[in-house]
């Protein structure tokens, strides 16, 4: 082995890095929890070949969010023919939309325009919002987004806060009408979109008791339809599960 490690660019999953050693090119695969201790963006990150034991450098990983590269993974299950997967990678890149619009929403947003609210009180509004959602599935995630994505941003943590703790009275099914609500034309063609979106039930189908086995056709429908759908809703939104991006862009603005 050489003194230097070499740089050896990966490929890439919302699970898992592929990785062609440069000694004996044969390929590893690193879960990121399990293999590679952290859930977040590798910028660099030394690791051994499962092969030959040699260690070098990966780099090159993907900074897209989760709801976007749980789509991307869907290409490789529609290659491989797995389309209960693939199914079941949208319906969840769906629910990570929500829940990033709500951290972003009720955590966030709220916190850069006072920070000194402090970090305390932006942590305990992280898990009121995670017990408060932990246990809702689609539909009623889709309800809570709908029914505050044409609100403003509350003013601070503590309306946050409040907001979260009757949270039960935005579960309801909104009206078709509520979308006309957002000022933005293009958002709003997109939020009557993603209410009428059915992967859902595509999906609970395929998992359970019926185990539904989707056609390529249903399956490559439903990501087309997510992408068209969700990678420009997330760019219309501003949506990024990185606080220090919502305080630049803030301080940018003049907003704080």
């Amino acid at each position: 082995m050489t003194e230097e490690s070499p740089a050896v660019w990966m490929e890439s999953t919302y699970e898992n890095v592929f990785v062609r050693c440069p000694y004996c090119e044969g390929t590893s695969i690193y879960n990121r929890v399990s293999d590679l201790h952290s859930p977040e963006a590798i910028s660099n990150a030394t690791v051994t070949c499962e092969r030959c034991g040699e260690s070098f450098t990966i780099i090159g990983d993907s900074v897209n969010e989760a709801y976007e590269m749980l789509l991307f993974d869907v290409y490789d299950l529609l290659r491989q023919k797995r389309y209960m997967s693939a199914v079941s990678n949208i319906s969840q890149a769906y629910e990570v939309f929500f829940a990033l619009f709500l951290r972003a929403h009720f955590a966030y947003r709220p916190f850069v325009r006072d920070i000194t609210q402090g970090m305390p009180a932006l942590n305990n509004v992280h898990e009121l919002l995670f017990e408060k959602t932990r246990e809702r599935s689609f539909r009623p995630m889709r309800a809570i987004f709908l029914h505050r994505v044409v609100e403003d941003v509350p003013a601070n943590l503590s309306i946050s806060v409040e907001i979260l703790g009757n949270l039960a009275d935005l579960i309801a099914e909104p009206k078709a009408s509520i979308t006309t609500r957002h000022p933005d034309p293009v958002v709003r063609s997109l939020l009557g979109r993603i209410k009428s979106v059915r992967v859902n039930e595509l999906r609970n189908m395929s998992v359970h008791h019926r185990a539904y086995r989707p056609r390529r056709d249903e399956a490559e429908a439903a990501l087309e339809e997510a992408r068209e759908i969700l990678f420009p809703l997330g760019r219309l939104l501003d949506l990024r599960n990185d606080l220090n991006w919502y305080m630049e862009k803030y301080r940018e603005r003049g907003e704080r």
